[in-house]
């Protein structure tokens, strides 16, 4: 009975002990497939961490901002337009040809180294005229400087002037027909020249000359060259003309 007694608890013994051995297997088993989750989690969370980030979205492009329309031109005023102008009056040409020069061409150069002396002369001879002037030749102020009338008239500025003022007659430019028909000529002095007709000779003031050269046409006038120097009548007593 004692020897049953002791194999019946050597018997229990030993199946505690494979219980227990058996229990110590399943919680190794177990604290392993702990482990290895833990790893697995360790490891995908490692995974994500390593992983890049994923492409955040691009932002939304900001529309441009509407230009504004360019403010309209406003349109140029309309120019007024400029007054017409009024033409000026026309201006008669100065002559070109005066009776000096027809005169001068024609055997009376020394005129003009008196002209000069008298504005009233040089003003109408070069002016638009009409003008008749009686020029004297050189010839005839040559035989006039050995008289003493030619001696005053180198010596009397105011006679010079008289003088030649009155070989000129403004107003109507006369040819030799008209001088005769006249009879008698208005100078610029303000004293008459008077015309005869002796033979075929044109004579001026009863003899003092005769018309040389006439009918010289000019752009202002006419010339008639005359053989000597007319004395005005308010002169002549003074050197017994």
């Amino acid at each position: 009975m004692h020897r049953h007694s002791l194999t019946h608890a050597t018997t229990l013994t030993r199946r505690l002990l494979l219980l227990l051995a058996a229990l110590a297997v399943v919680t190794a088993a177990c604290g392993d497939s702990d482990d290895d989750g833990s790893d697995t989690a360790s490891a995908s969370a490692s995974a994500s961490a390593s992983a890049p980030a994923e492409s955040t979205t691009a932002p939304e492009t900001t529309a441009a901002p509407e230009t504004t329309a360019a403010p309209e031109t406003t349109a140029a005023p309309e120019t007024t337009a400029a007054p017409e102008t009024t033409a000026a009056p026309e201006t008669t040409a100065p002559a070109t040809n005066t009776v000096v020069d027809v005169g001068i061409a024609n055997g009376a150069t020394l005129i003009t180294n008196f002209a000069s002396f008298s504005p009233g002369f040089t003003e109408a001879a070069t002016g638009d005229g009409p003008i008749t002037l009686f020029l004297p030749s050189d010839d005839a102020l040559f035989a006039a400087q050995d008289t003493e009338f030619g001696a005053a008239l180198q010596a009397d500025f105011e006679l010079l002037d008289q003088v030649l003022l009155y070989h000129a007659a403004v107003g109507a430019a006369l040819d030799a027909e008209g001088v005769i028909a006249a009879g008698e000529i208005e100078t610029l002095l303000g004293e008459p020249v008077t015309v005869t007709v002796e033979g075929d000779a044109v004579v001026l003031n009863g003899g003092q000359a005769t018309v040389a050269v006439a009918d010289l046409v000019a752009d202002n006038g006419i010339t008639h060259v005359i053989d000597g120097v007319l004395v005005p009548p308010s002169r002549a007593a003074e050197f017994g003309l």
